[in-house]
């Protein structure tokens, strides 16, 4: 029997982009060839797990959150048991060296975005993101520039900021608790409004603040999120675009 490719998974499947990936993965080795999976559940931000250090495997295609996991990566370090284990990151979190990596298409999501709130006939816009997370930056950046682009200047709330001991998570956490702040900002904008949030975490939030504070959706405000989180959307009142 020809030997198969060992490949570990560190790629959370408590999130619907993960659990999508991890989705793509397995039809991938299925379709293309003989690797045996190493998975196991985890959190976007959990570290390295212990069997990682000294694992005899040919390859690992994580999700590099943690500061942990994100030393462990390169090549450099791996080289010493394993000269020609094969890496690759899927969060791009930063430039890890000797690691590839591969990300979600921002400029791609924003745009789409923006073009069906214009579609839908909305002349007031706005973006609601977690300031100081790059994905979140980054999609904020181009949404703005493309309604710009065309004459439109949308608003924007960032709160609450990162910090250096910020991830993912802890910013969505921190968020929870500013739905006052979301409410009143959006009370002071023109309506209708159609809104982008950068994932849909923060698009739950935000209608969540609509809900609690008496403002009609989406009659008043139209929200959209990203990453397509089905158990967030049916969970959402009422049920999150995404």
């Amino acid at each position: 029997m020809a030997r198969r490719c060992r490949v570990a998974l560190l790629v959370e499947s408590s999130r619907a982009y993960g659990r999508g990936l991890l989705r793509g993965l397995a039809e991938y080795a299925r379709t293309h060839g003989a690797w045996s999976i190493y998975h196991h559940e985890r959190a976007l931000g959990d570290p390295d797990p212990s069997w990682l250090r000294h694992w005899d495997g040919d390859g690992i295609i994580a999700r590099a959150e943690s500061e942990k996991l994100i030393a462990l990566l390169p090549m450099s370090l791996l080289s010493d048991y394993k000269p020609d284990l094969a890496v690759v990151d899927l969060r791009a979190l930063h430039d890890i060296p000797g690691v590839p990596s591969i990300n979600t298409d921002d400029q791609a999501v924003a745009e789409l975005a923006a073009r069906h709130l214009l579609e839908r006939g909305f002349r007031s816009f706005a973006y609601c993101g977690f300031g100081g997370a790059n994905y979140s930056d980054l999609r904020r950046r181009i949404f703005v520039r493309f309604l710009m682009d065309r004459g439109i200047e949308p608003a924007v709330h960032d709160e609450p900021r990162a910090t250096a001991r910020d991830n993912t998570t802890s910013l969505e956490a921190k968020g929870m608790r500013k739905e006052k702040a979301i409410a009143e900002w959006l009370n002071e904008l023109p309506k209708p409004l159609g809104l982008m949030a950068c994932n849909d975490i923060r698009a739950q939030q935000v209608l969540n603040a609509c809900l609690e504070f008496g403002i009609a959706v989406p009659e008043e405000v139209a929200v959209i999120g990203v990453d397509h989180g089905d158990v967030i959307c049916e969970l959402a009142d009422p049920p999150l675009s995404s």
